[in-house]
């Protein structure tokens, strides 16, 4: 008879607990701008990997398989109530702020996040390092480097462009910086700009990169002033990028579920936005060879990849 009491009440307790554990699951939805982009795939992939493990659903649009995302996107939060909105991407993020309201907000891979309109919701990771950590990078691999010249758009990138200047002072190096408006003033800006400087340094701004053309055309003024490129991925690398520091993505997806798991815990409203915690070096030593630069050959210790002139394709 006690055996039969202690097998009910081990089951209602069971019941009881597994009620609790679900209720305390947060509602997420996942917006991803773009599913086919690599990064996104990968940020996508490890988030949900990481949700899996500790047993959370999810719900998850891709916008770039939709004729009408907005319309769709605001239909699925009014129709759902998620708790937690996930954006991977700056369309996805635009998108989702309209009709977040009292909704927390989580993002990764938007560029420069500075710019938006961060509200006490917002939690992310950031697309950029540490400008102090670019800089410190660039000096331990070529401590002759004393000035880098920088492009950029004030719309998209002004807050990033003065956060590398403050502290670029502090670790003595001169920022010379050209603004522009328009993809087409880019020749003109850039040879201006490259004849004052030790090394370019290209930003992830969306009027530098908006397309093949124009990161070509950057790294072929590069090539004709004989002037080494840092960029800010290692994708840059087979157009003639010397120096590459890039955030690891599956990192990030990674870090960006562990915020998520804050988020469910944090009550209050505060949100907080995080540098990317994993990163990966790449070294062309064919464009070392090529521009004769002197580096610290003890920094090879922190390579990640060495590219050798026959691994450039």
């Amino acid at each position: 008879m006690h055996r039969i009491n202690f097998c009910k009440i081990l089951v209602i307790l069971t019941l009881l607990f597994s009620n609790i554990v679900f209720a305390a699951q947060s509602k997420i939805l996942i917006v991803n701008s773009d599913n086919n982009i690599h990064r996104y795939n990968k940020i996508a992939t490890e988030f949900k990997s990481i949700l899996q493990k500790n047993n959370h659903v999810w719900d998850e649009i891709d916008l770039g398989n939709l004729s009408n995302p907005e319309s769709t996107l605001k239909q699925t939060i009014q129709q759902q109530h998620p708790d937690i909105i996930y954006s991977i991407g700056s369309k996805s993020y635009s998108l989702a702020s309209k009709y977040t309201n009292n909704i927390k907000l989580l993002f990764s891979g938007i560029i420069n996040w500075h710019r938006l309109d961060v509200e006490h919701n917002i939690y992310g990771v950031a697309n950029e390092l540490n400008p102090s950590q670019d800089i410190s990078l660039i000096r331990y691999f070529f401590p002759k480097v004393k000035s880098l010249g920088l492009l950029y758009n004030k719309q998209y990138s002004a807050e990033y462009v003065e956060s590398i200047k403050s502290k670029a002072v502090s670790l003595g190096v001169k920022i010379i910086t050209q603004q522009l408006d328009k993809v087409e003033e880019i020749p003109t800006k850039l040879n201006n700009l490259l004849s004052q400087v030790d090394m370019f340094w290209l930003i992830s701004d969306p009027i530098l990169v908006n397309s093949k053309q124009s990161v070509q055309q950057i790294f072929s003024a590069a090539k004709q002033h004989q002037k080494p490129v840092y960029v800010y991925n290692d994708v840059f690398i087979k157009y003639g990028g010397l120096l590459a520091i890039s955030a690891d993505f599956g990192t990030v997806g990674r870090q960006a579920a562990n915020l998520f798991m804050i988020m469910e815990k944090n009550k209050s409203k505060n949100g907080m936005v995080q540098i990317p915690a994993g990163s990966s070096i790449s070294l062309n030593m064919c464009e070392i060879e090529a521009l004769q630069i002197e580096f610290n050959q003890e920094a090879l210790d922190s390579v990640n990849k060495i590219i050798n002139c026959p691994d450039i394709q």
